[in-house]
C-alpha cells in the first residue's frame, strides 16, 4: 500500500516538472576545488605537537586508549609519523581505520 502511494507521488512529481529544462554544460562551483598532488612529510616533532593539542576522549573502536598513546609518545610518534606519511604518499588510508561508531544525542524535552 505504501509503495503504491510512493510510486504515485513520484509520477505526480515527474509530471509537474518542466520538461523544457536543460542541464547546463558546465555547472559553476561554489568554491574552487584544490587538488593536492604532493605533501611535505610529517616530522616526529609535528606529530608530537599534534598529539599535545588533541582531545583526550576515547572511542570504543580505538585500538588503544588515547591516554596510553600520549603516555608513550616517544615510542608512538615514529609509528604515527610512518603511517601518516605512507597514507599521504600512497593516497590511501589504512583499511583497518575505516570504521566509526555514531551514537545519537538524545536530549530530554
Amino acid at each position: 500500500e505504501f509503495s503504491c502511494y510512493l510510486q504515485d507521488k513520484i509520477v505526480r512529481i515527474r509530471e509537474g516538472l518542466d520538461s523544457s529544462w536543460v542541464v547546463p554544460g558546465e555547472t559553476p562551483m561554489a568554491r574552487p576545488v584544490t587538488l593536492w598532488e604532493e605533501f611535505d612529510p610529517v616530522t616526529p616533532e609535528g606529530v608530537d605537537s599534534l598529539l599535545g593539542k588533541l582531545s583526550t576522549t576515547t572511542c570504543l573502536l580505538d585500538l588503544c586508549p588515547f591516554w596510553l598513546v600520549v603516555a608513550t609518545r616517544e615510542a608512538t610518534c615514529t609509528r604515527l609519523q610512518g603511517t601518516i606519511n605512507a597514507s599521504l604518499s600512497e593516497e590511501l588510508f589504512p583499511a583497518a581505520l575505516h570504521e566509526a561508531v555514531a551514537h545519537p544525542a538524545l536530549h530530554e524535552a
